[in-house]
């Protein structure tokens, strides 16, 4: 054996295992790499996923608002006609106090008349009972 040829061996040897640490150190080098941009590329998903999603929210949020805004409207709207109602039939409102002061004007009047009338009758009577006994005067004395 000669040097040389077991130096070229060796060097051959050595040579070889190198290039295949190389070979080895990029394999792992690249399955780092590509695992790295699967990572920053689902950081990108996610960050684009929560993108879609709040801006989905917003719209949801803005027609939210807007049926907010309208039922607020229609409760606003109901409240004032609720009081409206109530002061209708409580009697509170101007027409029904204005008619139920005319009503109370016509019942005294009507008061007033009936005790006209009934001091009338009483008048009547008298008459009729005084009528009475001038006709019996004059029947007993016009036989």
């Amino acid at each position: 054996m000669d040097f040389s040829q077991t130096f070229i061996g060796w060097m051959a040897a050595g040579a070889l295992v190198v290039t295949g640490g190389v070979a080895l150190y990029g394999v792992f080098d690249k399955a780092k790499r590509d695992k790295k941009k699967e990572d920053e590329g689902a950081d990108d998903r996610l960050i684009d996923i929560l993108k879609q999603t709040v801006n989905e929210l917003e719209t949801k949020v803005e027609s939210q608002q807007q049926q907010i805004d309208q039922l607020s409207k229609k409760t606003d709207n109901l409240h004032q006609e609720n009081k409206v109602l109530t002061a209708v039939l409580q009697g509170r409102d101007g027409q029904t106090l204005e008619f139920q002061k005319e009503v109370m004007a016509a019942v005294t009047k009507g008061h007033e008349v009936h005790e006209m009338c009934k001091a009338t009758n009483q008048n009547v009577e008298r008459l009729c009972k005084l009528m009475e006994k001038h006709l019996a005067t004059i029947e007993k004395t016009n036989p």
